[in-house]
């Protein structure tokens, strides 16, 4: 059970982040959120899950592995912790500017591509 600290600040972070929706300025709040975190090492309750999931899977440090559809980089951010690096595709072009900010000096090279089963051209 989430305690009361933690509760008020999970509404605090989701009416920041509706205002900043209202005011345009999604994209920048998530940047910052996400320096915020890696500037005091924070980790969410979902990153941790899934590092403890992936660090049974990742077993060498000299993995190259792949995000496909890598969106705000939840995931990267834990394969990029257990791996010597991480390619991470996504088309969304708001959400590659924010893998772009949140994981710039790190092991991650960030692809603004699409993924699919046969080659095509798709409007996104």
């Amino acid at each position: 059970m989430s305690s009361f600290k933690e509760i008020a600040m999970q509404k605090l972070k989701s009416e920041t982040y509706r205002i900043a929706k209202r005011l345009g300025l999604r994209s920048e709040f998530l940047v910052l959120l996400f320096k915020i975190r890696r500037l005091f090492r924070l980790q969410s309750d979902e990153e941790k899950k899934l590092f403890d999931f992936y660090k049974e899977l990742i077993s060498n440090k000299s993995f190259l592995i792949f995000d496909i559809g890598a969106n705000v980089g939840i995931r990267t951010s834990v394969f990029s912790r257990l791996s010597k690096s991480v390619i991470a595709v996504e088309p969304n072009h708001e959400l590659v500017g924010i893998l772009e900010s949140r994981f710039k000096g790190l092991n991650v090279i960030i692809l603004e591509k699409a993924c699919a089963a046969k080659a095509s051209v798709k409007e996104f």
